[in-house]
């Protein structure tokens, strides 16, 4: 750490990064005293790295390639205890796992799973560990900001799902909607499959909307009640 970087001001006002690193440092350092080791060394109880945090408000986790994707669930997953949720994608870490002790760290964790899962289009998964992230969040004192951001991700994984069954059901049923019919096919039957199809892929939609709506409205409830720490 460099030193007085925390410290700066602009316009007389804390900088949100430098807030946010204070916050994290005495965390790590409240931690490492619980522990019985020196507060000095706190980087010793980083479990997760702050940087992975920050990533969240630049959403840096939603552009990764599928394969670092994969490295941070095998970073992420391997930790002590193991999380609850299974991952089809995670393999065991030889190092030591890093010790998750407190409700925020485990409502972290589960967040950035639910995240990267998202990424790599496991969305079953995605929305297990974001719904945990969720139910976390009256247990936590620091980083309350992460219910707020776990539905905020429930709600583009709704939107993510639409997405994705779409063009799953257009790519299976792509003669409904090409007009690749053969010329015996009689035009009231084509009509009607091609009906069917927008019906589908709107009903889900209007699903995936209203949903979202939900999740949007209880991010910003939170935001509303001070939950932003």
């Amino acid at each position: 750490m460099i030193p007085g970087f925390v410290d700066k001001k602009l316009g007389g006002k804390e900088l949100p990064t430098e807030v946010f690193l204070k916050k994290k440092i005495a965390f790590y350092k409240a931690k490492q005293k619980r522990l019985g080791k020196n507060e000095a060394k706190f980087v010793e109880a980083i479990t997760i790295s702050p940087s992975n945090e920050m990533g969240l408000f630049w959403n840096t986790h939603a552009r990764i390639s599928e394969s670092v994707a994969l490295l941070h669930i095998r970073e992420w997953y391997s930790t002590a205890p193991v999380p609850p949720i299974v991952s089809p994608h995670h393999s065991p870490s030889a190092s030591p796992p890093p010790t998750l002790d407190t409700p925020v760290e485990f409502a972290l964790q589960a967040l950035l799973l639910g995240v990267v899962h998202r990424t790599i289009k496991s969305y079953d998964t995605s929305r297990g560990f974001l719904n945990g992230a969720c139910e976390r969040q009256e247990s936590i004192v620091t980083s309350t900001w992460i219910g707020g951001i776990a539905n905020f991700e429930l709600a583009v994984l709704e939107l993510k799902g639409a997405e994705a069954f779409e063009n799953a059901y257009y790519s299976t049923n792509g003669s409904a909607t090409t007009g690749s019919s053969t010329p015996t096919t009689p035009a009231s039957t084509e009509s009607s499959t091609n009906t069917q199809s927008a019906m589908a892929v709107m009903d889900r939609w209007k699903q995936a909307f209203t949903v979202a709506t939900a999740n949007l409205d209880k991010a910003m409830s939170l935001v509303n009640a001070g939950y932003e720490g």
